[in-house]
């Protein structure tokens, strides 16, 4: 009867710690984080050379923002017409594609980059700073912040195809 009631006790203590930390971690991205249609939260991350890049310096310009990873399969389907994407968006300066990884380290990006023959800018977000002021959950999520500096959308996974992530961002593009 006694380990019974040191077992519950135990569990108990766990299911509390569990809600207590569960609440902090969703407190600590300063509340709601980014709302559709209202100013996008500010950002400075550093890229893989180790320099600061500034949302508010691509302010008139519509960004898409892509979290990914290169080790999630799925997150890097969508990285390949990406990055095509910004090969053309490159040509006019209006649309900005910025990608941010939150998990690995500049080599080992640098390195993939590399071996596909990348070129869209990379930032690192090691401590989730602009991963929670989006509620970014999961891998991949692509969100666009409009030329005004609205957030737009936020897209959760994986785009099928070019096709439907062009189709998905149509209304949105100057």
């Amino acid at each position: 009867m006694k380990v019974l009631k040191r077992v519950i006790k135990i569990t108990l203590a766990i299911v509390v710690l569990t809600g207590i930390l569960a609440t902090a971690a969703c407190s600590a991205g300063g509340g709601q984080g980014a709302r559709i249609d209202e100013p996008a939260p500010g950002f400075t991350l550093k890229d893989l050379d180790g320099r600061s890049v500034s949302l508010s310096s691509f302010k008139g310009k519509t960004v898409f923002i892509n979290f990914w990873d290169s080790s999630f399969e799925y997150s890097t389907d969508d990285i390949a017409f990406l990055h095509e994407l910004h090969e053309e968006w490159s040509q006019t300066g209006e649309i900005i594609l910025l990608t941010i990884d939150t998990e690995e380290d500049a080599d080992t990006i640098k390195a993939f980059m590399a071996e596909k023959n990348y070129s869209f800018p990379v930032l690192l977000d090691r401590q989730y700073e602009v991963a929670g002021k989006y509620n970014v959950n999961y891998i991949p999520t692509t969100l666009m912040i409009d030329k005004e500096g609205r957030f737009k959308f936020k897209v959760e996974g994986p785009f099928r195809s070019r096709t439907a992530f062009e189709k998905q961002i149509a209304g949105y593009l100057p």
